[in-house]
């Protein structure tokens, strides 16, 4: 099964929309939202409606728990207390009667979803501290567990150690010695220091949990606030996009964990999530079997009833449509400047490896390559790459005249394995209008496939009108088991121009 987990909508439609239409291209067979339909946003009922026909699963969050009449409002800050009150006024009584259907918790084979922490749900903690992440480690013996709460994504890790250590968001595969507490951040309300919404993706057959983030419009969301007439407040995320500098979580967090004697129950069972993917494996055998039947009774049918001219004349339409699709693919496909087979000979030395940016006379074509540099362009005519003197150092310039990907790798670099790396590179946006930029680093085995190392996608790019330094690390859990090689990539999906100064890379010893 491949879940899509989501947590804390906060009633912001704009996001909501944006992260659904990224799950329909990730190939997710079921959605599990943990809690927090409501709260803060102008669109309640709006979103509420769009999540109950669109997610699978629900489980109780402290906003929603106001709305059912579980929870009192007092124990919110007055911000977060004047606009749960607004929302309660919102909406009907069959809002209540659905948040009063929804558990505490949902279980799986190996993992566990609750909104906040898992020692007791109906408390609704937060899990921000070494020490209330090893309360829920310590209450729940799944090895894995998703939870929202605090809008921030990451991950606490416990090993053999027995001492849980805080991980940003990063994708990883599940190892059999390790357990996790996943947060999977925030739809509608974002926490960290980005704009973006956040969820996770869960594949419980390849073990992997994958960190998603999805820009929405804000200006639609403000939108939206005027059109309500909800309560002024502070937004976190709109000061973020005006450009005013985050704070630490703990001034941002609005709900104060209640007392055990007055903590939320539920009288519906946790959701077992064993129950319903047995239910769909039947049901998808008995599509595929009565599929199948069908393919070969109309195969049959068809086969009896066209002439041999007939089959002729269909297999010169379907050669021409044929032709003509190969066509599309071909202007479709990627350009790509430079060699992807080239590499350096040496081993990367101690201490810091400067990436030199060579000197053009002219952007980037297949008679003019940047040396030692592999760039890719979906769009050549609306794209390009060039280099320039900026304050006495050369600098890459990338263009886009369309939000279309494109990309500049350093040519591979022998890695030996168990080396640690670092890679550094100095950006900033000139004429950005939207769109992101990851660094990322792959390792390219010897039998020429590729393993992601690390990634970081750069929060916030269009604010950078000044150079700003941004570096990805190779997690110790992802040094390279074996020799082989190592590619830096700065890849993009934008429109605007980017400009790329001072690549470096560094061994970690």
């Amino acid at each position: 099964m491949r879940y899509a987990i989501v947590s804390d909508l906060h009633s912001n439609k704009p996001a909501l929309k944006s992260v659904l239409a990224d799950v329909a291209s990730n190939n997710i067979d079921e959605i599990i939202c943990l809690g927090d339909v409501v709260g803060y946003g102008p669109n309640p009922a709006e979103v509420l409606e769009i999540a109950y026909s669109k997610i699978h699963h629900f489980v109780l969050g402290n906003h929603d728990a106001v709305i059912a009449g579980k929870l009192s409002s007092e124990n919110f800050n007055d911000n977060a207390k004047r606009l749960i009150d607004w929302t309660y006024r919102s909406l009907d009584d069959k809002a209540v009667k659905f948040f009063n259907s929804l558990p505490l918790e949902a279980a799986g084979g190996n993992f566990r979803c609750a909104h906040g922490e898992f020692a007791n749900p109906g408390r609704f903690g937060y899990i921000l501290e070494i020490d209330e992440a090893i309360d829920s480690f310590d209450a729940c013996k799944d090895q894995v567990m998703f939870a929202g709460h605090s809008h921030v994504p990451g991950l606490f890790v416990v090993g053999k150690s027995g001492i849980p250590h805080w991980i940003d968001p990063v994708d990883f595969g599940i190892e059999d010695e390790k357990r996790y507490i996943v947060n999977v951040g925030s739809v509608g309300q974002p926490r960290d220091d980005g704009i973006r919404a956040s969820y996770c993706i869960f594949d419980t057959e390849k073990k992997d949990v994958l960190f998603r983030k999805v820009a929405f419009d804000i200006d639609e969301y403000i939108d939206c606030q005027k059109r309500s007439k909800s309560p002024e407040s502070p937004t976190y995320f709109i000061g973020i996009y005006h450009d005013q500098a985050p704070r630490p979580i703990r001034e941002i967090i609005d709900f104060h964990r209640i007392s055990a004697e007055k903590s939320v129950t539920s009288d519906v069972e946790t959701t077992n999530l064993q129950h319903v993917v047995a239910k769909l494996r039947k049901t998808r055998l008995f599509l595929i079997v009565l599929l199948s039947v069908s393919v070969i009774a109309l195969s049959i049918f068809a086969f009896s009833y066209f002439s041999q001219k007939s089959l002729a004349k269909k297999a010169n339409v379907e050669a021409e449509k044929a032709r003509q699709s190969l066509s599309v693919v071909k202007k479709l496909q990627k350009t790509v400047y430079g060699n992807i087979n080239s590499s350096l000979d040496k081993i990367l030395p101690k201490g810091e490896y400067d990436l030199e940016i060579p000197k053009m006379s002219a952007a980037v074509s297949e008679t003019n390559l940047a040396r030692n540099w592999i760039i890719s362009l979906t769009d050549p005519e609306m794209q390009s790459l060039s280099t320039e003197e900026n304050e006495n150092m050369q600098s890459f310039r990338l263009r886009s005249g369309k939000p279309a990907e494109m990309s500049l790798s350093y040519i591979a670099v022998p890695l030996n394995k168990g080396t640690r790396i670092a890679a550094t590179a100095y950006l900033k946006s000139e004429s950005f209008e939207s769109g992101f930029i990851e660094l990322m680093m792959e390792e390219k085995l010897a039998d020429g496939t590729k393993r992601l190392l690390c990634h970081n996608i750069v929060d916030g790019i269009k604010n950078y009108g000044n150079w700003r330094k941004t570096s990805i690390t190779v997690p110790k859990s992802e040094m390279p088991k074996e020799d082989g090689k190592l590619t830096f990539t700065i890849r993009g999906q934008f429109k605007g121009e980017i400009l790329v100064r001072k690549c470096s890379f560094r061994r970690i010893e």
